[in-house]
C-alpha cells in the first residue's frame, strides 16, 4: 500500500516545480550543464576535446601506420590521442593576432613534445650513423669456395658472350651483336645483385632526418620513394614546425607580450640569436 503524503509536501513540490520553471526561462534548461557541453554553443578551439596540438600545426596520426608512430605514442596521454581534430577550429586559432595567442600556453606545450620527440629521433639518427661507420670499418672478408664459383661462372659467361658479340659484329651483324650486348648487362646486373648480397654490412646509409638506414645499392626509384614516405616527410615537417614555433615563441618574448613568459623557455632566446 501506498504511503500517504505528508502534511504540506504537495504545495512544497509545485512550488518547486513553478521555480524550476522560472530558472528554464531565465537561464535555459542546459543552465546545470558544463558551458563546452551546452548543446547550442559555437565549438571554441579552447573546448577540452579539441586537440590542442592540432589546432598548433602538428597531427599526432602524422606517423600512422609505421615505426615512428610508436614515438609519438609514448610522449601522449591516451585522453590527448582521442581528441577532436578540427579544421575550423585550426583556422580560428590561426587567425588570431600574435598577442592573443601568446594568452595561452598550445605552442609553448607543442614545441616541447617536438623537442621531446626530435631530441629522440637525432638519437636514433647518431646510433644509425654510427653503424653505418663501424661497418665500414670491418674488413672485406674473402669469399667462400662456393662463393667464388657462383661468381666466376657469371664471369665467364660474361667472357663467352663478349666474344660472340664480337665475333658477330665483325661479321656485319649488327642486330645478332646488339642481342649479345644485352645479354652481358642482364648477367652483370645479376652479379652485381649477388655481390651486394655478400656484402651487405658495406651497403648502408643512414637518413640523417628520420634515421631510416637506407641500402647504398638503392636506386633511384626507391630513394625518392623514401624521400616521398610517411616518415622522412613526417620528420622533416616536425623539424620545421619545432623551428616555426621556436621562432614565434621568440617574437612574442622579445614583444614582452603579458602572460607569457616561462622559465623553463629561458635559453631560447640566447640559442634563437647563435
Amino acid at each position: 500500500r501506498r504511503r500517504p503524503a505528508a502534511a504540506g509536501s504537495e504545495p512544497l513540490d509545485g512550488a518547486m516545480t513553478d521555480f524550476s520553471k522560472l530558472l528554464n526561462e531565465l537561464m535555459g534548461e542546459e543552465r546545470d550543464v558544463l558551458p563546452e557541453e551546452r548543446s547550442n554553443r559555437a565549438r571554441q578551439f579552447s573546448d577540452r576535446d579539441v586537440c590542442k596540438y592540432y589546432i598548433c600545426g602538428f597531427d599526432l596520426d602524422i606517423f600512422k601506420n609505421t615505426k615512428s608512430a610508436e614515438d609519438v605514442s609514448r610522449h601522449v596521454l591516451p585522453e590527448d590521442a582521442g581528441k577532436r581534430k578540427d579544421d575550423d577550429m585550426r583556422a580560428a586559432w590561426e587567425a588570431l593576432p600574435d598577442d592573443e595567442r601568446a594568452k595561452y600556453p598550445y605552442e609553448r606545450e607543442t614545441k616541447r613534445l617536438l623537442d621531446r620527440l626530435i631530441f629522440e629521433c637525432d638519437r636514433r639518427v647518431a646510433r644509425s650513423v654510427a653503424r653505418c661507420e663501424q661497418a665500414r670499418e670491418v674488413p672485406t672478408r674473402a669469399f667462400t669456395p662456393e662463393e667464388q664459383k657462383v661468381l666466376d661462372k657469371y664471369s665467364e659467361q660474361i667472357k663467352e658472350i663478349s666474344a660472340r658479340a664480337e665475333a658477330l659484329g665483325e661479321e656485319g651483324d649488327v642486330d645478332g651483336a646488339q642481342a649479345e650486348l644485352s645479354k652481358i648487362e642482364s648477367l652483370q646486373s645479376s652479379r652485381e645483385l649477388v655481390l651486394n648480397r655478400l656484402k651487405p654490412q658495406a651497403g648502408l646509409t643512414a637518413c640523417t632526418v628520420s634515421g631510416v638506414l637506407l641500402s647504398a645499392q638503392d636506386n633511384e626509384s626507391r630513394r625518392e620513394e623514401h624521400l616521398h614516405g610517411k616518415q622522412y616527410l613526417g620528420w622533416k615537417r616536425l623539424r620545421e614546425l619545432r623551428d616555426e614555433l621556436g621562432a614565434r615563441l621568440l617574437s612574442y618574448r622579445e614583444k614582452r607580450l603579458p602572460g607569457h613568459w616561462d622559465p623553463r623557455d629561458a635559453g631560447l632566446i640566447q640559442r634563437q640569436r647563435q
